[in-house]
Protein backbone atom coordinates (compact mmCIF):
# COMPACT_ATOMS: atom_id res chain seq x y z
CA UNK A 1 0.00 0.00 0.00
CA UNK A 2 3.00 2.28 0.43
CA UNK A 3 4.62 1.44 -2.87
CA UNK A 4 6.21 -1.83 -1.79
CA UNK A 5 5.78 -4.90 -3.96
CA UNK A 6 5.08 -8.15 -2.17
CA UNK A 7 6.04 -11.60 -3.33
CA UNK A 8 5.02 -15.03 -2.06
CA UNK A 9 8.12 -17.16 -1.35
CA UNK A 10 7.19 -20.37 0.49
CA UNK A 11 10.84 -21.49 0.57
CA UNK A 12 11.74 -18.63 2.94
CA UNK A 13 11.47 -19.05 6.69
CA UNK A 14 11.72 -16.28 9.26
CA UNK A 15 12.61 -17.13 12.83
CA UNK A 16 12.61 -14.76 15.71
CA UNK A 17 13.04 -15.09 19.44
CA UNK A 18 10.10 -13.99 21.60
CA UNK A 19 12.19 -13.83 24.74
CA UNK A 20 10.29 -16.72 26.29
CA UNK A 21 11.94 -19.25 28.50
CA UNK A 22 11.47 -23.03 28.54
CA UNK A 23 9.23 -22.70 31.62
CA UNK A 24 6.84 -20.47 29.62
CA UNK A 25 6.15 -23.18 27.05
CA UNK A 26 3.59 -25.36 28.89
CA UNK A 27 1.35 -22.46 30.00
CA UNK A 28 1.52 -21.02 26.47
CA UNK A 29 0.53 -24.33 24.86
CA UNK A 30 -2.31 -24.73 27.39
CA UNK A 31 -3.49 -21.20 26.62
CA UNK A 32 -3.57 -21.95 22.88
CA UNK A 33 -5.54 -25.15 23.55
CA UNK A 34 -8.08 -23.30 25.72
CA UNK A 35 -8.53 -20.74 22.95
CA UNK A 36 -9.11 -23.50 20.36
CA UNK A 37 -11.83 -24.99 22.56
CA UNK A 38 -13.47 -21.60 23.04
CA UNK A 39 -13.37 -21.01 19.29
CA UNK A 40 -15.15 -24.28 18.50
CA UNK A 41 -17.80 -23.75 21.17
CA UNK A 42 -18.37 -20.23 19.86
CA UNK A 43 -18.97 -21.63 16.38
CA UNK A 44 -21.70 -23.81 17.86
CA UNK A 45 -23.36 -21.29 20.15
CA UNK A 46 -23.10 -18.16 18.00
CA UNK A 47 -23.25 -19.61 14.48
CA UNK A 48 -25.09 -22.92 14.98
CA UNK A 49 -22.29 -24.95 13.41
CA UNK A 50 -23.12 -28.28 15.02
CA UNK A 51 -21.36 -30.37 12.35
CA UNK A 52 -18.16 -28.38 12.94
CA UNK A 53 -18.30 -29.10 16.68
CA UNK A 54 -18.98 -32.81 16.15
CA UNK A 55 -16.05 -33.04 13.71
CA UNK A 56 -13.76 -31.30 16.21
CA UNK A 57 -14.85 -33.61 19.03
CA UNK A 58 -14.35 -36.69 16.86
CA UNK A 59 -10.86 -35.57 15.88
CA UNK A 60 -10.11 -34.82 19.54
CA UNK A 61 -10.89 -38.42 20.48
CA UNK A 62 -8.38 -39.62 17.88
CA UNK A 63 -5.73 -37.21 19.19
CA UNK A 64 -6.03 -38.26 22.85
CA UNK A 65 -3.19 -40.83 22.77
CA UNK A 66 -0.80 -38.25 21.33
CA UNK A 67 -1.97 -34.90 22.68
CA UNK A 68 -3.81 -35.76 25.90
CA UNK A 69 -2.96 -32.47 27.62
CA UNK A 70 -4.01 -30.29 24.67
CA UNK A 71 -7.28 -32.15 24.22
CA UNK A 72 -8.03 -31.72 27.93
CA UNK A 73 -7.41 -27.96 27.85
CA UNK A 74 -9.48 -27.60 24.66
CA UNK A 75 -12.42 -29.14 26.50
CA UNK A 76 -11.83 -26.78 29.43
CA UNK A 77 -11.92 -23.82 27.04
CA UNK A 78 -15.09 -25.07 25.34
CA UNK A 79 -16.90 -25.60 28.64
CA UNK A 80 -15.70 -22.24 29.98
CA UNK A 81 -17.02 -20.45 26.90
CA UNK A 82 -20.34 -22.31 27.09
CA UNK A 83 -20.72 -21.51 30.80
CA UNK A 84 -19.97 -17.81 30.41
CA UNK A 85 -22.24 -17.49 27.37
CA UNK A 86 -25.17 -19.40 28.84
CA UNK A 87 -24.82 -17.77 32.26
CA UNK A 88 -24.91 -14.40 30.53
CA UNK A 89 -28.10 -15.32 28.70
CA UNK A 90 -29.83 -16.51 31.88
CA UNK A 91 -28.68 -13.46 33.80
CA UNK A 92 -29.99 -11.16 31.06
CA UNK A 93 -33.34 -13.01 31.05
CA UNK A 94 -33.56 -12.79 34.86
CA UNK A 95 -32.86 -9.06 34.82
CA UNK A 96 -35.41 -8.50 32.05
CA UNK A 97 -38.10 -10.43 33.94
CA UNK A 98 -37.55 -8.15 36.98
CA UNK A 99 -38.32 -5.16 34.81
CA UNK A 100 -34.79 -3.80 34.83
CA UNK A 101 -32.91 -2.95 31.66
CA UNK A 102 -30.16 -5.26 30.44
Amino acid sequence: MRGWIGKYCPELAVRHHHGRKEADLVPLINSYAISRGEYHMRLLLKNGRFKWLVRWLAKSVLRVPYERRSVFWEQVGAMRYAYVTLAGLFLTDALNSDGRES
